[in-house]
């Protein structure tokens, strides 16, 4: 401990006793107990003692101040060898009371409830060093730090839930690395839920382009993919929907083959034709009314294709299936002109 603070301990030590009761001076009272811890240079006394002692004197006393710093000081002094030897819950213990003396000590305590995965008291701590250090007239905070905390904080933010606040984060850490694949993968989902889809779409396109192969870019496609369909951008969503449904499970071929379909039924009809037909392969009956559909839709495509062979088999396979459709009685009539030997003439 400095000299400086030695001495005054001394001296608050005694002049703090002699201002209690003479009854509290045979009593161990926490100033006492303080007072003592400060004169001995105990460190872990100081902690356990001075806080109540802090509680029990008046902020205008003369002793006050010099209790406060002194028990910063203790504090600091256990914080950093904690964080340094990663002693998690020792960092919680002596660098949370200390951080109100300095912020920096708020990114050791983000990492501490990192390390334990508590996401929603570790996104905060990152959150409050990040605007504090932006804050810093002094400047005595690297960029490079602020950018680790702004990554920390804004991943942290999203695993608990809090895109909101996760998004501002984000956006510091992908601007000061854009080549950091799970920071834009973070970023699109968390974008996405607070429902800006194109900001969502440009940074899993980022994790698309760049990424290896992963689950984040696999997921990346699926997203994007879909957040493509929502858009109309029929191209974009079947090349990524295509190649996630290339990798996938199979247990989403069937609603993702449809979602593409219907994207481009009006605007691109080969690549509708390519899903409709991915979609009937991969569900059958099972979901009968949109196999149905999808069923009506093919004949209609390949029927104004002037495609017979294609529109009878789909139109005799929709009969089959969904007798009592919605356009069974035109498909009849269409099955009837196909068998006479007439084919297309229109839009169906």
């Amino acid at each position: 401990m400095p000299s400086n603070l030695r001495l005054g301990a001394l001296l608050v030590c005694g002049a703090v006793l002699a201002a209690l009761p003479a009854e509290a001076q045979d009593a161990p009272t926490a100033p006492a107990l303080c007072s003592a811890a400060v004169n001995a240079q105990d460190l872990d006394g100081v902690i356990e003692s001075c806080p109540t002692a802090l509680e029990e004197i008046p902020t205008d006393h003369p002793f006050y101040e010099h209790f406060r710093q002194t028990l910063d000081y203790a504090l600091g002094q256990k914080c950093q060898p904690a964080a340094q030897a990663e002693d998690w819950d020792s960092v919680i213990r002596y660098c949370v009371p200390a951080a109100a003396g300095d912020y920096r000590v708020n990114f050791l305590i983000g990492l501490a409830y990192e390390a334990k995965e508590d996401w929603a008291n570790a996104g905060p701590y990152f959150e409050m060093f990040v605007a504090a250090a932006e804050g810093d007239a002094d400047g005595r905070t690297r960029q490079d730090e602020i950018a680790a905390a702004q990554r920390n904080g804004g991943i942290a933010m999203a695993r608990a839930g809090a895109p909101d606040r996760a998004v501002p984060l984000l956006r510091g850490a992908a601007a000061a690395n854009a080549s950091d694949i799970e920071v834009q993968y973070r970023l699109g989902r968390a974008l996405a839920q607070t429902g800006d889809t194109a900001g969502a779409e440009q940074a899993l396109s980022v994790v698309i382009a760049e990424g290896p192969d992963s689950v984040p870019r696999t997921n990346a496609l699926l997203m994007a993919g879909q957040l493509n369909a929502q858009a109309g951008d029929c191209a974009k969503a079947s090349e990524r929907l295509t190649e996630y449904i290339g990798k996938g499970d199979g247990s989403r071929d069937a609603d993702l083959h449809l979602l593409v379909a219907q994207t481009c039924q009006q605007s691109d009809t080969e690549r509708a034709t390519t899903h409709y037909r991915g979609f009937v392969e991969s569900s059958g009956a099972a979901q009968h009314q949109a196999y149905a559909d999808a069923l009506f839709a093919l004949g209609t495509i390949y029927y104004n294709a002037d495609d017979c062979a294609n529109a009878e088999q789909y139109y005799q396979t929709l009969m089959e299936a969904a007798p009592g459709h919605t356009n069974a009685a035109q498909v009849q009539d269409i099955l009837a002109s196909i068998a006479e030997g007439a084919c297309g003439g229109g839009d169906c």
